[in-house]
């Protein structure tokens, strides 16, 4: 089942500028990267050959039995995936490999490569230089935030950086959903400032719940998510149109009517629950930062609420 928000027609016939200028710049940036990167771009599975996977499974686990304590829950999580689950399956050692890439502690070069065959290691290596240059010359790694790059110019430039066509447009569809209305409402200069005032404050709240890796954080979901928050809490009460889909049977599918405060409701249940429950190692979703545009988005909603308030309260004072 999933339930999308859909603005109402005289709504999509306004000329949004702001958010068509924001929209426009996320979408050129991805083309111009899509076109002009000629390095292979970096992907877990380019580097999931069984060879180098057993190597990398083996050294990573030395490096958690080295460690004389974990720093996580998720380490402590891995190490016992060692100890009870047959890690010759490619599908376990793939998510094993994805999980050591991810862990910010581990360096495989400084753990000991006492045991591993020579030739094994050799072809290892290779392939992890290969890794390591394709990572470091991508777009998400110049602009993204990781742990090498977090400064605060990385906090508004990750957010025009994203990884797939998939990854793109489910952040644009969102934030043209929830820009319409609000700029609608508000005018686009609010739509520009909740964007990226959230955008700019998930990441450092991303950087505190999560551990940075090499893996960058890209992606335009924590100003979406603030506009999303905003809106939500904004027009709380405030019934909009939802297309719905449970079955492709007549009844099963359709458009009502909801009050706009279920969606935050259901937005921030969702990524809270997958946060506490998921391993950060193997998520590609940064649920932190979804949670952190979620936060700011919404305390943006409340000032601008309590101003008005003020407002309100001033301009009666004088009439009275």
């Amino acid at each position: 089942m999933f339930l999308i928000p859909c603005p109402e027609l005289h709504q999509l016939k306004k000329y949004h500028v702001t958010l068509s200028m924001i929209v426009f710049l996320i979408v050129s940036h991805f083309m111009v990267e899509f076109f002009k990167y000629d390095l292979p771009k970096y992907s877990f599975s380019d580097f999931e050959s069984s060879a180098f996977l057993n190597v990398q499974m083996k050294l990573y686990e030395k490096h958690l039995k080295d460690l004389k304590k974990f720093k996580n829950s998720d380490q402590r999580f891995m190490a016992s995936v060692f100890e009870t689950t047959d890690t010759t399956e490619k599908k376990i050692l793939g998510s094993l490999s994805r999980a050591s890439i991810l862990d910010p502690t581990f360096d495989p070069l400084k753990v000991s490569k006492e045991g591993i065959d020579p030739i094994e290691y050799q072809d290892w290596f290779d392939v992890h230089l290969q890794m390591k240059e394709s990572l470091s010359l991508s777009p998400a790694f110049l602009l993204g935030v990781n742990n090498q790059n977090y400064g605060f110019e990385r906090w508004v430039s990750y957010l025009f950086v994203h990884v797939g066509f998939y990854h793109l447009l489910s952040n644009c569809m969102f934030l043209l959903l929830f820009g319409v209305l609000i700029e609608s409402l508000l005018g686009g200069v609010v739509v520009l400032l909740v964007f990226l005032g959230s955008g700019f404050l998930a990441a450092p709240i991303y950087m505190y719940m999560s551990d940075l890796s090499q893996v960058s954080l890209v992606g335009a979901s924590g100003g979406v998510c603030g506009l999303i928050a905003f809106y939500s809490i904004y027009q709380f009460k405030h019934k909009i149109r939802f297309f719905y889909w449970v079955l492709p049977f007549e009844g099963y599918y359709g458009f009502t009517y909801l009050s706009s405060g279920i969606i935050i409701f259901l937005w921030m249940l969702g990524d809270l629950a997958s946060y506490f429950s998921g391993v950060a190692f193997l998520d590609s979703v940064a649920y932190a930062a979804h949670l952190g545009g979620f936060f700011t988005g919404s305390i943006c909603a409340l000032g601008l609420l309590f101003f008005q308030e003020l407002q309100l309260i001033k301009k009666n004072i004088i009439i009275n």
